[in-house]
């Protein structure tokens, strides 16, 4: 049978409890913004690669490492690394990624002639235009569910939920002050009055290569370039979706960039292949970005 599950502290209380469990070996800066990223030069001598970032204090921070891997969003920030090769170029920036949006809302209102802990409107991810509400969540319901239809006094009283509205296009194309107006059109097309809007959040999300840079072939360029000039790329925006195809990939690169890297080293001497130390920047949310270093 189908096991669904909820997450009650939401994703960045799992990142978290990783980050934790982890600590002698990887040190992670949360709320850290990368701003740039070099890799050095190819010769022993060279400056070793270097991620730069600013801390939620407002410290600028540079770590040095002898790899890079860049769990970026490509479509927003691949010109983080400053240092790119005229061909790592023409593949990491450009036209050949694009991406959708989703938009969440934490709102209040009144409850609607039917309370449910959760709305679909699927139809609406496909009209034109786009950012029509197409997902409702209410979590106390969702969380509080105990297999009956009558919520009882659940649904008395005002109602906090979750909001979700999608655009087929990249957040840099939204109209931000058409959102909130259309969202509204909505909740009152489904009887919920007396709208409080709590916080938004945007998110650029399932960013992709393009039909073209599929053409051009650019997920298997990628894969040849895995590892070279101390860098690894990963992240949905340089492989396939499907989640076997996502663990198969990823399982596979390990193997690739452990013998890329390590001939890397070993060709420049700097340091020992037993001794590498691996500089980790990545996304973790459309607010949020992480720092990692790991032996």
């Amino acid at each position: 049978s189908s096991v669904a599950s909820e997450l009650r502290g939401g994703f960045q209380r799992l990142w978290g409890a990783i980050a934790h469990a982890h600590r002698d070996t990887v040190t992670t800066v949360l709320g850290a913004t990368v701003t740039r990223v070099t890799r050095g030069g190819l010769r022993p001598a060279d400056d070793p690669p270097r991620v730069t970032y600013i801390t939620s204090q407002n410290e600028l921070v540079h770590v040095d490492c002898a790899h890079v891997v860049m769990a970026v969003d490509l479509s927003l920030y691949g010109d983080l690394v400053t240092d790119l090769t005229v061909d790592e170029r023409a593949i990491v920036t450009g036209s050949s990624y694009t991406s959708s949006t989703f938009i969440t809302t934490l709102f209040e209102s009144e409850p609607s002639p039917v309370e449910t802990a959760a709305q679909i409107w699927h139809y609406r991810m496909k009209q034109a235009g786009g950012g029509r509400l197409s997902v409702l969540r209410n979590s106390k319901l969702a969380l509080e569910y105990g297999g009956s239809t009558d919520w009882g006094d659940l649904v008395q009283g005002r109602q906090t939920r979750v909001a979700y509205q999608y655009y087929d296009h990249p957040l840099s194309h939204v109209v931000r002050d058409h959102v909130t107006p259309l969202l509204r059109q909505d909740l009152a097309l489904a009887g919920m009055a007396d709208v409080t809007v709590w916080t938004q959040r945007y998110f650029n999300y399932f960013p992709r290569f393009t039909s073209n840079g599929l053409k051009m072939g650019l997920p298997w360029k990628v894969w040849d370039m895995q590892g070279q000039h101390k860098t690894t790329w990963i992240g949905s925006s340089v492989s396939f979706e499907s989640v076997l195809d996502v663990v198969a990939y990823n399982n596979k690169l390990i193997q690739r960039v452990e013998v890329v890297a390590r001939r890397e080293v070993e060709r420049d001497q700097a340091v020992t292949a037993s001794s590498l130390n691996v500089c980790t920047a990545f996304v973790a949310a459309a607010w949020n970005r992480y720092v990692g270093t790991a032996s």
